[in-house]
């Protein structure tokens, strides 16, 4: 997947262009007509080096990390009409 990161005079935009069957099945998980509520959350999964495999955990926070990098940015999505 390309991603590209906006950010200039007030306005920061990510966009992702897909660039395979499954990259794009993905995004159609999101829609336009969505209300999103998005956070950033920057961090560890854990004190590993490095993930053997393709493994994807939900860390204390209640993420979802892949890779155990402090300096990993994190895009939390949510429903923004959602109860906690």
């Amino acid at each position: 997947m390309k991603i590209s990161l906006v950010i200039a005079d007030g306005v920061k935009q990510i966009m992702m262009t897909p660039e395979n069957d499954h990259e794009r099945e993905c995004l159609n998980y999101i829609s336009p007509k969505d209300e999103l509520k998005v956070v950033s959350k920057k961090g560890t999964f854990d004190d590993k080096e490095q993930h053997i495999g393709y493994q994807v955990n939900k860390c204390q926070g209640g993420y979802y990390r892949r890779f155990a990098d402090e300096k990993s940015l994190m895009f939390i999505i949510e429903d923004a009409n959602k109860k906690s």
